[in-house]
């Protein structure tokens, strides 16, 4: 393949009145000869959905759907590659990460500042001021003897990109009502293609040592039995 390694960034972008910032919530390199064939999917898993959740037994399960996603605080990035899932952070609705997953993530109180994150603080569930406002997929591609290329997909962005570069921060005044729109983004999936233009030399040995390996047994036997024949005549 023209792809030799591929690595995946997840980014999520915070705005508080302060600042606006971005932050590696997962990352993963895809190497297309290890998945050459493989499902990969990004999907966010909600760290407070019941667990006992049955829509089938919900009265209205679209509206339940859509009171859980909207009333959701916290998501955690999830990237299947084949069988095999990689997690990493969560993110809260405030764009704070959590890079412990299940556990409530501390803030500093009023009066404690550091320390007091340090000595219990604020709780996941007492939000700060931020606002998570974008989640992007970035790709770095990386070719042999090419310039290497990143490509950045939107999984959802609140702002978009004219606001953005004008500063023009008015989407926070309007948050609630687009934290549903945020969240039924989340709650979808991403599938992502890794296509090859060329096999590469490595694939090809790889598929063909592969390929003798498991075919070990039958091949010993067609020795045993053809090379006496050959040196006999």
């Amino acid at each position: 393949m023209d792809l030799l390694n591929g690595g995946g960034f997840w980014l999520r972008e915070q705005w508080t009145p302060d600042r606006v910032d971005t932050h590696t919530i997962l990352e993963q390199t895809l190497r297309p000869i290890d998945i050459l064939g493989q499902s990969i999917t990004l999907t966010h898993r909600p760290m407070s959905w019941p667990e006992d959740l049955d829509l089938s037994k919900e009265a209205k399960p679209l509206e339940r759907v859509k009171s859980l996603v909207q009333d959701e605080v916290e998501w955690r990035p999830t990237l299947t590659v084949g069988d095999k899932a990689t997690l990493q952070s969560s993110v809260g609705d405030d764009g704070e990460v959590n890079t412990h997953p299940g556990r409530p993530r501390q803030a500093p109180t009023q009066a404690g500042g550091l320390f007091g994150a340090m000595t219990g603080g604020q709780s996941a569930a007492q939000k700060g001021n931020g606002i998570w406002s974008a989640e992007w997929i970035e790709f770095d591609i990386e070719t042999p003897g090419q310039k290497q290329r990143t490509i950045r997909c939107d999984v959802f962005d609140l702002v978009g990109p004219a606001a953005r570069a004008a500063k023009d921060w008015s989407f926070a005044s309007g948050i609630a009502n687009r934290r549903l729109e945020r969240g039924l983004a989340l709650a979808g999936q991403t599938e992502i293609l890794v296509q090859g233009w060329d096999l590469s030399p490595d694939y090809v040995a790889e598929a063909v040592a592969t390929g003798l390996l498991c075919q070990r047994t039958s091949l010993s036997e067609l020795m045993i039995t053809t090379l006496p024949r050959m040196v006999a005549l």
